[in-house]
C-alpha cells in the first residue's frame, strides 16, 4: 500500500482518539454479519440447513403442500437464529482481541476493518459520536 492510498481523514481520526472498547466496539458494531460468517457457514450444520430448506420448497412446490412450506419457514428461522448466534459470538471475539492488542496495533486493526469493509463513509457520524 503506497502513501498516497491512505485514507488521512481517517488516520488523523484514529491518531487523535484512545482506541478504548467503545470506539472498538462501535466499530465491530458496522462490521456487516457476513463478515463473520466464514468458514463456519461452508460446515456440514449450515450446508445442511440450507439443503433441507431447498428441498422443503422443492417439495411444496412441487405438491403443493403447505407442510412443507411451514417447515421451510421454521428452518429458515431457526438457520438465520444461528447465524445471529455466530455473528454475535465472534464479534464480542473480535472486540476482545482487538483489546488484548497495544494502542497502536488497536489503531492499525480499526484502520484495516473500517477501509477493508468501505466503513469510512460513516466517518462523520463516528466523529460525531466521538468528538473530543
Amino acid at each position: 500500500m503506497t502513501v498516497n492510498s491512505f485514507n488521512t481523514e481517517l488516520l488523523d481520526f484514529l491518531v487523535v482518539r484512545i482506541p478504548d472498547k467503545k470506539l472498538i466496539e462501535y466499530v465491530v458494531m458496522m462490521l456487516p454479519d457476513r463478515y463473520f460468517y466464514y468458514p463456519e457457514i461452508e460446515t456440514d450444520r449450515f450446508s445442511s440447513y440450507r439443503d433441507e430448506v431447498n428441498e422443503l420448497i422443492n417439495n411444496a412446490r412441487k405438491t403443493i403442500n403447505d407442510y412443507s412450506g411451514m417447515n421451510a419457514t421454521y428452518l429458515q428461522k431457526e438457520y438465520h437464529s444461528e447465524l445471529e448466534q455466530l455473528v454475535t459470538r465472534k464479534r464480542k471475539l473480535l472486540v476482545f482481541s482487538i483489546l488484548l492488542q497495544e494502542e497502536d496495533k488497536r489503531r492499525e486493526i480499526l484502520y484495516e476493518l473500517i477501509q477493508d469493509n468501505h466503513l469510512t463513509k460513516h466517518l462523520n457520524r463516528m466523529k460525531e459520536v466521538f468528538r473530543e
